[in-house]
């Protein structure tokens, strides 16, 4: 679970201030939180 918690730091610091609102969503609207 850490390694996909630091992948997903990781996407949130290489996208868009924009994109990063989209992968703040919910769990449910993130797919690779389930």
């Amino acid at each position: 679970m850490i390694l996909k918690d630091l992948e997903t730091v990781d996407k949130q610091l290489k996208k868009e201030p924009d994109e990063q609102n989209v992968v703040i969503q919910p769990p449910s609207t993130q797919p690779g939180f389930s």
